[in-house]
C-alpha cells in the first residue's frame, strides 16, 4: 500500500492510465490500486464482514447480477467502467455488448480484455443498435446519472416484449431537504416502471452491506488526498469537496435517506400509452395539440421562450405516434423570508379530445402530471414548490386525486377607469429597456428597495433579469415597460409593465415601495386613456389587494385559485398559505 499522504516517486503506465479517467472515476480507480494493488472495477461492493478484502467485496456484487441473469439472452452492460463485468462474460462466450460514456474507460477496458471487446462510446439516450432486440439491461451504478423518464423511455424501445431490466444502485429512500440530490426517488423510479410496463421480481436492501465501501472511500479520499491531486491535476480542493459530498451521503445512509439496491424488473405489457421527456423535435407535435386544446398556434419562437435550453420541462403521453397529453412546467425564482429558491409554474396542460375524461389514476391526465411532478418538483429535486392558476372548475379533480393541495392564495382583479393625470405634475414616466446596463441597474434598485417592504411575503424576484426575459424577450406579446421618476430630483419611483388588451389596459407587473403604488394605478390609468382605451385592470392574490387599497382599486373575485404540489415530498404548505404575492405577470399566459 502506497504511504498515506503520498505520491509514488513516479505513476506506473496503469497508474498513468487510472489517473486519466473522467472525474470522479479517476480518484476510485486510483485509489483501489493504492490501497488494495489492483483496480478492476468502479463499483462498490458488497461487505459480509467489516474488514473485508474490497475487490472480494465488488465481485460479490457481480456475483449477484450474474446470477439473476437471462440465460443465452442478448445483453447489454450501461455503464460498464472499467469492464469488469461484460469483459468477464464475453470471455465466456455470453452475447453481450458493454456502453461507456468516454474514450479513456474503453482503452482501460480493452487493454484488460482485447481490442475485440464488444464496446460501443456513447451515451445510454444516445445508443440505437438493435431496438426491440435486447434480452436484458444492466445498469451497475450508471443509471443514477440518467434521467429517470430517459433511462426508461430508452429501455423501452430497445428491449424484447418480455424483456428484463437489472438495477444495483444507490437511490434515496425519502427526502426532507430543498435543493436537488444526487440519487433517484426509489418509489417513483419504480412508479415510473409500472407505468412503462415492467413488474418489480425482486427489491433487496443492500444498504448495510455496502456501507463499508462508503467508509473505504471516505478514509482513502482524506489519506490521500494530496497524491491523488498531484496525480490527477486536480486542485487539492477538489479532492476535499468530494469527500465532503460522500460525507454527507454517508449520513444520508445512516438516518435511511439513501440506500442501495438490487432492483429486478421485468416487462409484463406493453403500455397503450408511451411517456417521454419532451424537446423541440417535439415542438410541432406540442403545437398541434396546443391548437386543438386551446384554439391558436404555438409558434417555435413561443415554444422556445418557454422550454428552450435553460428554460422549462415538459412531459408528453403518446398513443401510435400521435401526442394525446402534454404537462410542461417553467422556472421562476421566488423571494421568500429565508432567502431565494426556485419554483416551477406547471403550464401547457393538455389533453387530446377523447381522452380527457380519463383523470383516474391511470388515465392520460394523471400520468403526465404525476410523472413531471416526480421529476421535477418537490423535495430533492429542482424546485421546491409549484405555483399554478387552474379556475374553480379545473382544480377539483386534480385536488380529489392528491396531485394539488388547496388554495395558497386565490386571485383576483384589480381595476380603474382610464383617467387623466390629476396629480401627477411631481412626477414623469418614459420606456425602459432591461437589456441595457444603466436601465438594468435602475430596476434592480427599485426591486431591493420593494423586497424589503415585502420580505415577509413570498414574491417572484422582479429583477431586471427577469423582466428581460419575461416581457422584453417575449416573441409574441408586444409589452410597453415604463419607467416613473420624480419630475425634478429623476429619482426611479416605479417600473411598470403593460399591455393593451382588447378595449382595456392590462396591468401586468410593477416593481415599486407600497407607497408608489398610487402613482403606479395613475400612471396606467394615463397610458390607458392616452391609447383611447376605457379601463386599466390586472390580475393579483390575497396579499396584494391590501396594498393597493391607496389605489381605490375595484376588486373582484375571478374564481382562480393558486394550489401548489401535494403529490410528493415537499416544504410544508405553512411556509406558502396566504403569503404568495402575484400578480398578472406571474402567470405565462398574459
Amino acid at each position: 500500500m502506497t504511504d498515506l499522504g503520498t505520491l509514488p516517486p513516479a505513476l506506473s503506465a496503469e497508474e498513468q492510465e487510472l489517473a486519466g479517467l473522467a472525474f470522479p472515476g479517476n480518484l476510485l480507480a486510483l485509489l483501489q490500486k493504492w490501497e488494495t494493488g489492483a483496480a478492476q472495477h468502479l463499483h462498490q461492493g458488497l461487505f459480509t464482514a467489516a474488514g473485508e478484502d474490497f475487490g472480494k467485496a465488488q465481485d460479490r456484487a457481480l456475483e449477484m447480477l450474474l446470477s439473476r441473469l437471462p440465460c443465452g439472452g442478448k445483453l447489454l452492460d450501461v455503464g460498464c467502467g472499467l469492464g469488469g463485468l461484460a469483459g468477464l462474460l464475453w470471455r465466456a462466450g455470453a452475447d453481450i455488448v458493454g456502453i461507456v460514456p468516454d474514450e479513456a474507460l474503453a482503452a482501460v477496458a480493452r487493454r484488460r480484455f482485447g481490442d475485440d471487446l464488444p464496446l460501443r462510446c456513447c451515451s445510454f439516450e444516445d445508443f440505437k443498435e438493435d431496438d426491440g432486440r435486447w434480452d436484458a439491461l444492466l445498469f451497475h451504478e450508471s443509471g443514477q446519472h440518467m434521467a429517470m423518464l430517459d433511462l426508461f423511455a430508452r429501455a423501452s424501445a430497445l428491449l424484447k416484449e418480455d424483456g428484463e431490466i437489472l438495477i444495483l444502485d444507490e437511490f434515496a429512500c425519502k427526502r426532507v431537504e430543498v435543493g436537488e440530490e444526487e440519487f433517484h426517488h426509489k418509489e417513483y423510479f419504480l412508479r415510473l416502471a409500472t407505468r412503462f410496463g415492467f413488474a418489480c421480481r425482486e427489491d433487496v436492501d443492500l444498504s448495510s452491506a455496502v456501507a463499508p465501501s462508503l467508509d473505504f472511500l471516505l478514509r482513502g479520499l482524506a489519506d490521500h488526498a494530496g497524491a491523488l491531486a498531484a496525480a490527477t491535476g486536480l486542485e487539492q480542493a477538489v479532492v476535499e469537496n468530494l469527500r465532503l459530498v460522500r460525507h454527507k451521503q454517508r449520513e444520508k445512509y445512516r438516518q435511511g435517506r439513501f440506500g442501495y439496491f438490487l432492483l429486478h424488473l421485468k416487462r409484463k405489457k406493453l403500455p397503450r400509452w408511451r411517456l417521454s421527456r419532451m424537446t423541440e423535435a417535439d415542438q410541432p407535435a406540442v403545437s398541434g395539440l396546443f391548437s386543438e386544446v386551446f384554439g391558436k398556434s404555438l409558434t417555435p419562437a413561443f415554444w422556445r421562450w418557454k422550454y428552450g435550453p435553460g428554460r422549462g420541462q415538459a412531459v408528453g403521453l403518446w398513443q401510435d405516434g400521435r401526442l394525446i397529453a402534454h404537462y410542461g412546467g417553467i422556472p421562476r425564482f421566488f423571494h421568500c423570508p429565508d432567502g431565494v429558491y426556485p419554483a416551477c409554474q406547471p403550464c401547457d396542460f393538455m389533453v387530446a379530445a377523447g381522452v380527457r375524461g380519463l383523470l383516474v389514476r391511470k388515465g392520460p391526465p394523471f400520468l403526465v402530471a404525476a410523472t413531471f411532478i416526480e421529476q421535477f418538483i418537490g423535495y430533492g429535486t429542482a424546485y421546491p414548490f409549484s405555483y399554478t392558476f387552474p379556475n374553480e372548475r379545473s382544480f377539483g379533480l386534480p385536488f380529489r386525486l392528491g396531485i394539488c393541495t388547496s388554495p395558497m392564495v386565490r386571485m383576483y382583479e384589480a381595476s380603474w377607469p382610464a383617467g387623466a393625470r390629476g396629480g401627477s405634475f411631481l412626477w414623469t414616466m418614459r420606456d425602459i429597456d432591461p437589456a441595457q446596463p444603466k436601465e438594468a441597474a435602475i430596476i434592480d434598485n427599485l426591486w431591493l428597495r420593494m423586497i424589503q417592504e415585502l420580505r415577509h411575503l413570498v414574491v417572484g424576484v422582479r429583477d431586471a433579469s427577469y423582466w428581460r426575459a419575461r416581457y422584453r424577450e417575449h416573441p409574441e406579446y408586444d409589452y410597453r415597460l415604463v419607467l416613473l421618476c420624480h419630475r425634478w430630483t429623476r429619482r426611479p419611483l416605479a417600473v411598470v409593465a403593460v399591455k393593451v388588451d382588447g378595449r382595456r389596459l392590462e396591468l401586468l407587473d410593477w416593481v415599486a415601495g407600497r407607497d408608489q403604488l398610487p402613482k403606479v394605478a395613475l400612471a396606467a390609468r394615463f397610458l390607458a386613456a392616452q391609447g383611447g382605451l376605457e379601463e386599466v385592470y390586472t390580475w393579483v392574490s390575497d396579499p396584494v389587494i391590501p396594498e393597493l387599497a391607496a389605489t381605490c382599486a375595484r376588486i373582484q373575485d375571478i374564481h382562480v385559485n393558486v394550489p401548489t404540489n401535494a403529490w410528493t415530498e415537499a416544504p410544508p404548505l405553512t411556509i406558502l398559505m396566504g403569503k404568495l404575492y402575484l400578480t398578472a405577470g406571474d402567470t405565462d399566459f398574459h
